[in-house]
């Protein structure tokens, strides 16, 4: 029997017309079904993964702006930058992070883009492009636990130990870069602060 044009165009908007309602019904779960399976955190330790990328570094540049979450940071605004072998030893063997496990870096990362920025190279090669963050952490993108489609993305804080945290805050001013947020409580409290056994202020 023969099927006339208009029949199959009819039957052809009808399961066209219900797909499309079918989407539009289930679109958000279709949608959060994906981004669960896409989006997945992968727990990372943040005392393993900087220091080996860091360990050839013979060039520590310190820059005014921060990370570049908010836009692209180059070196136009350098404060200052070493070559000794033995200071670059020194600040790295002093930058030490809280012995702890992230399970979602998303939860324990500021919104700033932190300052000054601290970018490590290995002649004119960039090993790490990382911030300072209110003085008590670094922010690197492979502090990241986010994963989308198994590819690394965002960045993430790793938390400095109160030890660590202190040096660094006192290298930096040995260089004329002070952390004023620091320096504000601190003469707002006196000469004793922080308080003895208490470490630097949380960020």
């Amino acid at each position: 029997m023969h099927t006339s044009r208009a029949f199959k165009w009819t039957v052809a908007m009808v399961i066209v017309t219900s797909i499309g309602i079918s989407i539009a019904l289930t679109w958000e779960l279709c949608w959060n079904s994906f981004i669960n399976v896409a989006l997945y955190h992968k727990p990372i330790d943040y005392s393993l993964p900087f220091h080996p990328a860091i360990e050839h570094a013979n060039r520590i540049v310190i820059r005014a702006d921060g990370f570049n979450c908010c836009g692209p940071v180059d070196e136009t605004n350098i404060l200052f930058q070493i070559t000794a072998a033995d200071e670059i030893a020194d600040v790295r063997s002093h930058i030490s992070f809280l012995a702890l496990t992230t399970t979602n870096s998303f939860q324990e990362t500021c919104m700033c883009c932190g300052s000054p920025g601290m970018d490590w190279y290995r002649g004119s090669k960039r090993l790490a492009l990382t911030a300072i963050v209110h003085g008590g952490k670094i922010r690197w993108k492979k502090f990241s636990t986010a994963r989308f489609m198994g590819i690394r993305v965002g960045y993430g804080d790793a938390p400095l130990t109160e030890e660590s945290e202190q040096w660094l805050r006192e290298w930096l001013s040995s260089h004329g870069v002070r952390d004023e947020e620091y320096e504000r409580k601190r003469q707002q409290a006196g000469a004793g602060y922080p308080p003895q056994g208490v470490g630097s202020p949380d960020p």
